[in-house]
């Protein structure tokens, strides 16, 4: 009985069930995944740390409030490139200190090359630069650039020297 044609159909119906729920599931995970990719998320979470900011009481020291507001996604994005970055960043300052520090690239007008020139911005940050600027416009100040996921304190202190805002 086990060897007849409608076990064998029972059983490959039984296998084609359970591929296309193992398709469906995947295709729903990959949605999903996407959908957490799109620069609208990070904008939303970009606006729920500024909520949390607002709602914080204001600090007396301007360097206090970055370090506490930042403290969970500065070790996310610079723990394991601050160790090796920050000793290479002061040996390559002295050579192009003077052309960078007094022109600097502009982060409103720069395109995505320009920012990976920047020491401590890589194609993914400089990408992520360029996101928040088309989603909120133009920074007003440096100090801006920590909405931006992947620039916390350390990051910014490496850039300071190197941007401006026109």
């Amino acid at each position: 009985m086990l060897g007849s044609p409608l076990y064998g159909a029972v059983a490959i119906l039984i296998l084609i069930l359970a591929l296309s729920t193992s398709l469906t599931l995947l295709l729903i995970q990959a949605v999903n995944i996407s959908r957490l990719d799109t620069p609208a998320v990070h904008s939303v979470a970009i606006a729920a740390s500024e909520e949390k900011k607002e709602q914080a009481p204001a600090p007396q020291t301007p360097v206090e409030a970055p370090a506490q507001s930042l403290a969970l996604p500065q070790p996310q994005g610079a723990s394991a490139p601050a160790a090796p970055s920050a000793p290479a960043a002061p040996s390559a300052d002295p050579a192009p200190v003077s052309a960078p520090e007094a022109a600097g690239v502009n982060v409103n007008t720069a395109s995505k090359e320009e920012l990976e020139q920047i020491p401590g911005v890589g194609p993914v940050t400089a990408q992520r630069i360029l996101d928040y600027r088309t989603a909120h416009g133009a920074f007003s100040s440096i100090d801006q650039l920590t909405r931006v996921s992947g620039i916390g304190t350390k990051t910014l202190e490496k850039m300071r020297n190197h941007v401006r805002v026109q």
